[in-house]
């Protein structure tokens, strides 16, 4: 609640100094390239991203996504809350209306099929009969979004880990029709696994024949990004990184100890290094590059980014 009465008065904050860096660092990545936070309602990020006094908690929620949209480096943003259930139509087109017209959404699908084995709750120990299910992807996901967010924007399908056997090549099949089906949409897919059993040949394979994105995520139980590039080989479709949570750390209790999400709490140097090896590699082969932050990976995502395209950009600014 305290940190809800910084929104109550009708003034705007004044901009930090590194605006005018953070201003320079983005005129100068490739268009290419799109940095973005896991969701944006964080009140934490007030003299970072928001600079306006809003009302209360929900003037914040409502219209945040419009100050969002016009900070330098923050070009995409991942929509996390359409992973619990599809987003209607009018949530859809009221996120449109709020950002400039080459913004773009990273549209995480519904957990319903993305999810292999279901671990939790009276179907716990169950195969998912609706993972990977075209048919509710074109009428639940893909079409309320191309009503409103247009063609442009990814669709991410974010595998969540299952206990007991894998089966790589059933795997590999059904990702295989999923992909026939989008493509012949042109919806642009890619995958992200957080089973290292899963990152097998039949996969990679699969997604190199519809140049695909493979998401190379930073997560506590996934080898390093550099390992997992090193698994893949040089695939030809777009690069992701999704930057999320430290090896060996729990989300619940990093989100704890991170909270309110206002600075950088542990510097992960090695990551960023990587990634800018990764994005680097993007860029010469002229691909484009999506790089998604969530708060849990150093403690502020706009700061994570900041260092990152600064680096990138100005490599001796850092």
């Amino acid at each position: 609640m305290a940190q809800l009465e910084l929104f109550e008065s009708p003034d705007a904050f004044e901009k930090p100094r590194e605006w005018s860096r953070w201003a320079k660092v983005g005129s100068a990545l490739p268009r290419n390239v799109r940095f973005g936070t896991s969701s944006w309602t964080f009140e934490g990020w007030e003299k970072i991203v928001y600079f306006r006094r809003y009302k209360n908690r929900t003037e914040f929620v409502k219209r945040s996504l419009e100050e969002y949209g016009k900070h330098p480096l923050l070009r995409t943003v991942c929509l996390d809350r359409s992973y619990y259930r599809p987003i209607p139509e009018e949530q859809l087109l009221a996120y449109r209306h709020q950002v400039p017209d080459d913004f773009r959404f990273v549209h995480k699908v519904w957990n319903e099929l993305a999810t292999r084995m279901f671990t939790r709750g009276e179907r716990a120990g169950h195969f998912n009969k609706n993972f990977l299910n075209p048919d509710i992807f074109e009428e639940q996901i893909l079409r309320p979004h191309r009503n409103t967010l247009g063609t442009q924007s990814p669709f991410l399908v974010c595998i969540p880990p299952a206990g007991g056997p894998v089966n790589a090549r059933g795997f590999a099949d059904r990702v295989d029709a999923f992909l026939e089906r989008a493509q012949k949409f042109e919806a642009k897919v890619a995958f992200e696994v957080r089973d290292r059993r899963l990152l097998d040949d039949p996969y990679l394979r699969v997604l190199e024949r519809y140049r695909a994105g493979h998401v190379y995520n930073f997560w506590r139980n996934m080898p390093s990004l550099a390992a997992q590039r090193r698994r893949t080989g040089t695939l030809s479709g777009p690069l992701f990184l999704r930057l999320m949570l430290p090896p060996e750390k729990r989300f619940e209790e990093t989100r704890e100890a991170f909270a309110p999400f206002d600075r950088i709490q542990i510097p992960q140097p090695s990551m960023r290094q990587e990634v800018i090896e990764l994005v680097s590699e993007a860029i010469r082969q002229k691909n484009d590059a999506w790089v998604i932050v969530n708060n849990k990976a150093e403690g502020c995502s706009p700061l994570t980014i900041a260092g990152i395209a600064t680096q990138l950009t100005i490599p001796e600014a850092e």
